[in-house]
């Protein structure tokens, strides 16, 4: 099966690269999206608790569970220094797995 989130990773990243290369964002404003979308602690816990529930409920396979772990690592440290590519599709996710209002 695939792993949605590495190639969700991948795919960012070439679209990310190819509006700035056309000159529809500037590496400036894709630096600022990534600051914007880091995380605190409380938002961090939340999104590995999430993760572990949705890879128990089949909602995650276990490999992009894995993936998602070995990505944000231990703090939130680790996420906010991972590339905005990598930022926008891990928060999209966490988007999926909070509740529906």
């Amino acid at each position: 099966m695939a792993n949605r989130i590495t190639e969700g990773i991948a795919k960012a990243k070439e679209a990310i690269e190819a509006r700035v290369a056309q000159g529809l964002t500037t590496k400036e404003k894709v630096e600022a999206l990534g600051k914007e979308l880091d995380m605190d602690m409380t938002m961090y816990c939340d999104f590995q608790n999430r993760k572990s529930i949705a890879a128990t409920d089949g909602k995650l396979t276990l490999e992009e569970a894995q993936s998602i772990y070995s990505l944000i690592g231990n703090t939130p440290c680790t996420f906010n220094s991972l590339p905005t590519h990598t930022k926008v599709v891990l928060t999209q996710v966490y988007a999926t797995l909070l509740p529906k209002v």
